[in-house]
């Protein structure tokens, strides 16, 4: 049995065998990492009133050669992860961000290292949202080292580094030893943001999902078992420079950042997250492409139709107004969506499926993406999957699902009235056998950033969004006819929504 499909396996939820679980509410997580530091950086206000439509902006490619400064930077940050709705709770108040997150928890974190960014020290801070701060916390410039630790692209120089990491109780409080699949998700929601907002700004970027585990924990001076880095995103600019290649050592991280990231008495550590985390860890010298298809999950289409493209009506929202106007909407109505708006979100899936990172084809090759058809105007009801090498979909089986899946999605009756589900569905077993078990981690942040595309995609068409990773997994399974190594992972609906109803 591979590592991947061994820890899904333990964290599948059974109807019978779950349990409901009371939460420590004395122990409840902090949302906010800080560190006692000095040099803290203020970000300046950032202007949103430029507009882009969506779906030019997933597939524009224009490279400005505006030089990257703070202002740029604090640009990108508030447009990937910023605060973007309030709410009163007893507690106090409390402040949702542009990333989707489950049961918003926010396990996810920003560190930036600089190297050659216009008015800012060449070192490495961490990013606080709540109080938008970059707090410095290592004084060197860190370039030849992560240009060892992470891939790069021929002829170009890194400018900057985005590192997105993960924090495990946050997730793991409320979900226990299943949060690493949550955590993972989170991720990609954020990289997606991510992508968006460079984009925006013109800058080359590439992002990636490999690099040397260890030496990128060592760099910002993570607790390994509390916090573990999931993906770096490069600026670049082009350079005829090259890369040194000899070994570059760090200075020790002092010991204030240490503590800083030192898990608290009260934090659970659950071995079946530690196991399948380190067991995908990548130590090797080299980064080689590694290709492959889409593995077999068991199913496969009758007929197919292609995607068809539709212009932009006046109604849509423009980015970044949809980004930020994103919200979980769970009070689906059971009205009909016309077939150009199940269109305008293929096609913007299609678009972004073409912009995952290209060093290896192991990101999209680990992922199914299916999509069950409940009340769209012109589209039979029923099972579709989707094939972006062909931009087109294809009939599985007729039927309407979306009351039996919100069944198996522990009798969340609020989806039978979405108008589509889109699914995310990988073999385990098989992207394990191919790319080894940091394929697992490939599969969920793709799965993540596809799913924050139907987000903000949704929130632009005027519709509702909510996604949903809690299901019965074998229930699941069998609904959808699935090979035994084959498993529904992550569930979006989409659809007309009766009021504000938010949650993450």
């Amino acid at each position: 049995m591979t590592a991947s499909i061994k820890y899904h396996i333990e964290t599948c939820y059974d109807r019978y065998l779950l349990k409901g679980r009371a939460l420590d509410w004395e122990n409840q997580p902090d949302l906010y990492k800080s560190y006692s530091a000095k040099g803290l950086i203020n970000l300046s206000k950032t202007n949103f009133s430029s507009k882009y439509n969506l779906w030019e902006l997933s597939e524009t490619k224009s490279i400005t050669d505006n030089k990257t400064d703070l202002n740029l930077l604090a640009k990108i940050l508030d447009l990937s992860y910023s605060f973007t709705a309030k709410a009163r709770h007893a507690t106090g108040d409390f402040y949702y961000r542009g990333a989707a997150s489950a049961g918003a928890l926010y396990p996810n974190e920003i560190y930036l290292g600089t190297y050659d960014v216009h008015g800012l020290r060449s070192c490495l801070y961490h990013y606080g949202i709540k109080h938008r701060q970059l707090t410095p916390i290592r004084e060197e410039n860190c370039i030849h080292f992560v240009s060892q630790a992470t891939p790069k692209a021929e002829g170009c120089e890194l400018v900057a580094t985005l590192f997105i990491t993960g924090i495990f109780f946050r997730s793991s409080w409320k979900y226990r030893e299943r949060a690493y699949r949550y955590v993972l998700l989170d991720a990609g929601h954020l990289i997606q943001n991510i992508f968006w907002a460079i984009t925006s700004t013109g800058v080359s970027f590439s992002c990636h999902y490999d690099f040397h585990d260890k030496n990128i924990s060592d760099l910002l001076g993570l607790d390994e078992k509390r916090e573990v880095c999931l993906a770096c995103v490069h600026l670049t600019k082009k350079s005829a420079v090259p890369t040194l290649n000899s070994k570059v050592n760090l200075f020790p991280s002092s010991k204030t950042i240490i503590k800083s990231s030192q898990a608290p008495p009260h934090e659970v550590v659950y071995d079946q997250i530690d196991d399948i985390h380190w067991t995908g860890a990548m130590n090797i010298d080299l980064f080689k492409p590694v290709t492959g298809n889409i593995p077999s999950i068991g199913i496969q289409p009758k007929t197919w139709q292609p995607i068809q493209k539709y212009k932009k009506t006046e109604s849509e929202m423009d980015y970044p107004d949809a980004l930020l106007f994103r919200r979980s909407k769970r009070n689906f109505i059971n009205r009909s969506i016309p077939r150009k708006q199940l269109m305008r979100l293929l096609e913007l899936l299609d678009l972004e499926f073409r912009q995952l990172p290209s060093d290896t084809d192991c990101y999209s090759a680990s992922v199914s993406i299916g999509f069950l058809a409940n009340n769209i105007e012109g589209v039979e009801p029923g099972f579709y999957l989707l094939d972006f090498n062909r931009h087109c979909f294809g009939l599985v089986k007729s039927g309407s699902f979306t009351a039996a899946m919100a069944s198996v999605c522990l009798e969340q009756h609020w989806l039978k009235n979405a108008s589509v589900h889109f699914l995310f569905i990988s073999n385990f077993s098989a992207i394990d056998e191919i790319w080894g078990p940091r394929s697992y981690r490939y599969a969920m942040m793709t799965a993540g950033r596809i799913g924050q595309s139907i987000y903000v995609g949704s929130t632009a068409l005027g519709m509702g969004c909510c996604g949903i990773g809690a299901l019965y997994d074998y229930e699941a399974q069998s609904l959808l006819d699935l090979s035994e190594d084959a498993f529904l992972y992550y569930l979006v609906a989409v659809g007309p929504v009766k009021h504000k109803s938010d949650t993450g």
